[in-house]
């Protein structure tokens, strides 16, 4: 069994293997690992940049414990707490009969439904809160191939997503760009994790230039946490990424990046980063992020959720960032900055 996230282990710079039958449930992995721990996880998002609204559509399952977490979360702006979202329906203990066995096709007690209507390549999400007046029905269509890690258990996947949403009584129409996940079979620990935050970042500027990176801030751009951090950065600073460039699927050498952080919050607010694919070429790109909520996706973990407009070479994008914090960062920047307000 691993002893840390799958997203932190180091990774060849290749791209494993992408199977259709992987967008479904994975029984074999109970028998290979009989941990409690053991993950599958699906992911979706749609966003309205022009008015700063953001979706994250989770779905998060212990085969081994027989539970199923997750939900929609719809939000516009930054939002300094997650209840603060005007959608937000995230459940944390259901039943895995709420999948009907599979992930394919689904709805949850909540409403909250996943259908694949075109294996690998068309899916439908939708969700009804006639009570709050919310609701959102969205086609999500693949516009590049998935992005398949190494070791064949997780991939991310440019779409484009099409629908409408009512947000607290407000109509959009959704036209845009966002990269979904998917993981299985590897054992997710909800233990405390030493050292600094780890960033999960997507962007999107068109069907044919994407990029995603897994990645630590560089201690040579002076990160927040660098003082506190200094002896316990990891071997790696790049677990995996990739970008799509032209149409072309390139696996990312190396990065150089650096969040800016709301000092009161911890929420982001500007990102920097340098990245090198293995073919020598290097992009610059910053990030603006327009809307964002800290959310718990476990007690022990906040993971602030962050809708960013991105610039590389004039060209304008939008995506993501999600950050996985953990509580020796975030204790010791609220100790320090109790001592800088008190002196004691």
């Amino acid at each position: 069994m691993e002893n840390e996230s799958y997203f932190l282990q180091d990774f060849d710079k290749t791209f494993g293997t992408y199977r259709v039958q992987d967008e479904d449930i994975h029984p074999e992995f109970k028998v290979k690992k009989p941990h409690h721990a053991l993950t599958e996880t699906q992911y979706f998002t749609f966003s309205i940049p022009e008015v700063n609204i953001h979706a994250f559509l989770y779905l998060w399952y212990h085969p081994n414990l027989g539970v199923v977490g997750g939900g929609p979360i719809v939000f516009q702006g930054v939002k300094s707490i997650a209840l603060a979202a005007e959608l937000i329906d995230f459940r944390g203990y259901l039943p895995e009969s709420q999948l009907g066995g599979t992930f394919c096709n689904y709805r949850l007690e909540s409403g909250y439904s996943v259908e694949m209507l075109s294996p690998g390549t068309v899916f439908r999400v939708r969700y009804d809160d006639p009570a709050r007046h919310n609701r959102f029905d969205v086609m999500l269509s693949a516009v590049a191939e998935p992005m398949v890690w190494p070791g064949s258990r997780h991939f991310e996947q440019t779409m484009r997503a099409q629908g409408e949403l009512t947000l607290r009584g407000n109509h959009h129409k959704i036209d845009g760009f966002g990269i979904r996940d998917r993981s299985w079979g590897e054992t997710r620990l909800e233990t405390p994790m030493p050292g600094p935050p780890a960033s999960w970042i997507t962007g999107t500027f068109d069907e044919d230039f994407s990029f995603n990176i897994t990645a630590f801030d560089h201690p040579d751009r002076d990160p927040l946490w660098k003082d506190r951090f200094a002896n316990e950065m990891p071997t790696k600073l790049d677990k995996f990424g990739w970008m799509i460039v032209d149409g072309q699927p390139v696996v990312i050498e190396s990065t150089r990046k650096l969040v800016h952080y709301n000092r009161e919050t911890l929420l982001h607010e500007r990102i920097d980063i340098e990245i090198r694919d293995v073919r020598g070429r290097t992009f610059e790109i910053s990030g603006q992020v327009t809307a964002a909520v800290p959310l718990n996706t476990w007690t022990n973990v906040r993971v602030p959720i962050c809708l960013t407009r991105w610039e590389c070479g004039g060209r304008v994008g939008w995506g993501e960032v999600q950050e996985a914090q953990w509580n020796d960062f975030l204790e010791a920047h609220y100790a320090r900055t109790q001592i800088q307000r008190t002196g004691t």
